[in-house]
């Protein structure tokens, strides 16, 4: 066996294969041969093979030339059907049902390491049926998640490869209820299963591209459920929160930078997410998965009321629709802190191409585009500013004005293609610039959380000072955490005075645009008419940054009244 298994990995290894793994050569038989191979021999050998993990390994030499579409196959081949076809096997199965089920017994926080090694051993030869019931007590049993995840740390390569394909199996077959049967709630094996899916992805490098693509056909068929799934990943490997219910500190610390809201404006902070949120990168890049995401997610939004739930409890609505919300924004913050701009802008389609073409709402367009609208400001600011002589001398006032300038080219095309996607009286009563300027802006640009950034300070110091005070830690171990909270403290200074100068940048921007935004009409006729119109177009589903919109741009017209009447009209039905 071991001699045929060298023969295939090196013919595997001369076949010259394109990036999705095919055979570049169509004729090439080679390729499938080793195929048939490996379903007919070899896979089921290892049944046989009892505690060998070099075999295991080996075959994982072979296997990992396919993608993984023709693994899964083999993996679904190997535990469901070959075992009907021989009794040897089905009688190796029950073995191995018989030891995985004594072993269950025994998992516990205390006895990670024994009943690790005793998984480890059982995995090398039939992993399938091991993860079959592993993954059925976890659906029973929540408080298992957390010691099956530490004691799943002895497997093999292809062990891995294959939980993989369980995860997806057990979600894709399972034929039981998704919901709980007073039919206004998610069931809870299904977030025990999502929850699994996010630790045991973040610990281990298991290849991702299998499950998202099952979340991506599921939203194809308009199947909104199994976002759980991504809002766990992106949760546990990127340690970006998706929160539903949110205090008033984290909302305002949200407005500020990066480091802020990852310092205050999630509830738990995941620390040491950088390898992983790197797996989860790479693997959505792959297959162009993250731009379909976003997408389908986009789209399924409005098709949780009138489609996939028109028969629902109102409840259930409400929750399925809150949930595609959190998880796109989540999904969207991931991909805007993890990608580079110029990946980013790469990727995502443009605006009008997002609005017309795909049926994107306009909330959740200008969403994805608003890091594409920065970095074409950014670059448009620095060729305008570079192009004067004395541009190291400049003041304040100059570096506002080319800002202005160099917003108001990037803007004024996208502001052109938005007219053809609202009937003509639309603009009647509000500019096609004044609809871009709304939702092109995030809370970022228009205030700065200023109490936020002292709170957090304040805590810094707090903590450095204890450090330093502190009894129990020795003396380099204390210093270290002095220097890095003294880094934080200054990293938050520097981040603060940035926003700050930004947030000048834009009102000045806003305040040369502002006349251009509502044209002159019999004022107090078109008065109802202008506000219903502002009402409609900006989404009243974002309250909170319609609100403070509202409140800021009555600051910059204050000539116009209706900003207040539309805040007061927001605040009622808040």
């Amino acid at each position: 066996m071991y001699k045929i298994m060298r023969l295939c990995h090196t013919a595997i290894k001369q076949c010259a294969l394109d990036s999705n793994k095919l055979p570049i050569d169509k004729n090439n038989n080679l390729y499938y041969d080793v195929l048939t191979i490996l379903d007919v021999a070899l896979l089921p050998s290892l049944s046989f093979m009892d505690c060998n993990c070099c075999v295991a390994e080996e075959l994982w030499n072979i296997l990992k030339y396919y993608p993984y579409q023709n693994r899964y196959c083999l993996y679904a081949r190997w535990k469901n059907d070959t075992p009907l076809q021989h009794a040897a096997l089905l009688r190796k199965r029950a073995d191995a049902q018989k030891k995985i089920k004594s072993i269950m017994k025994r998992v516990s926080k205390e006895t990670i390491k024994p009943v690790g090694r005793s998984i480890g051993k059982l995995t090398h030869s039939s992993p399938g049926v091991l993860f079959d019931y592993v993954l059925i007590q976890i659906q029973l049993y929540d408080n298992l998640i957390g010691p099956v995840v530490d004691s799943l740390k002895y497997l093999t390569n292809i062990s891995y490869d294959v939980l993989g394909y369980c995860l997806v199996e057990a979600l894709a077959g399972a034929d039981r209820d998704r919901f709980k049967h007073d039919g206004t709630s998610i069931s809870l094996w299904l977030q025990s299963l999502a929850s699994f899916c996010g630790a045991i992805f973040k610990k281990y490098n298991i290849e991702l591209t299998g499950l998202l693509q099952y979340v991506a056909n599921q939203l194809k068929a308009q199947k909104s459920l199994d976002l759980l799934i991504l809002k766990e990943i992106v949760q546990k490997m990127a340690g970006i929160e998706a929160a539903e219910e949110m205090t008033s500190d984290q909302l305002d610390a949200m407005a500020g930078g990066d480091l802020l809201k990852n310092e205050a404006g999630y509830f738990s902070q995941v620390r040491n997410t950088k390898k992983s949120s790197q797996r989860l990168k790479e693997a959505l890049a792959e297959h162009d998965l993250a731009v379909a995401l976003c997408l389908l997610m986009a789209q399924q939004k409005h098709c949780v009321v009138y489609r996939e739930t028109d028969k629902s409890h109102l409840k259930l609505v409400g929750k399925l629709y809150d949930q595609c919300q959190d998880t796109l924004v989540q999904f969207g913050t991931f991909l805007g802190s993890t990608m580079t701009v110029d990946e980013y802008v790469e990727r995502l389609p443009s605006i009008h191409s997002m609005l017309q073409d795909n049926h994107i709402h306009s909330d959740v367009a200008f969403f994805l585009a608003r890091p594409m609208f920065a970095h074409a400001i950014n670059i448009k600011y620095d060729i305008l500013r570079k192009a004067d002589p004395n541009y190291k001398k400049m003041s304040t006032t100059m570096k506002q004005a080319k800002y202005a300038e160099a917003a108001q080219a990037v803007m004024a095309p996208v502001a052109q293609s938005v007219r053809p996607l609202h009937p003509l009286k639309v603009w009647e009563d509000i500019s096609p610039q004044f609809l871009v300027t709304f939702w092109s802006l995030s809370m970022y640009d228009l205030y700065v959380p200023i109490e936020s950034y002292q709170r957090e300070i304040n805590k810094l110091k707090q903590l450095a000072a204890q450090s330093a005070d502190s009894k129990d830690v020795n003396v380099s171990k204390g210093k270290k955490e002095q220097e890095r909270y003294t880094t934080l403290i200054e990293k938050l200074q520097d981040e603060r005075r940035k926003q700050e100068e930004h947030v000048e940048k834009v009102f000045a921007y806003l305040r040369q645009e502002k006349d251009t935004w509502f044209l002159s009409r019999s004022a107090k006729s078109a008065k109802n008419e202008t506000i219903t119109q502002f009402l409609q177009l900006m989404s009243i589903s974002s309250m909170y940054i319609y609100n403070r919109g509202c409140h800021v741009l009555r600051q910059i017209c204050p000539h116009y009244t209706f900003f207040k009447d539309c805040e007061f009209f927001n605040s009622s039905l808040l």
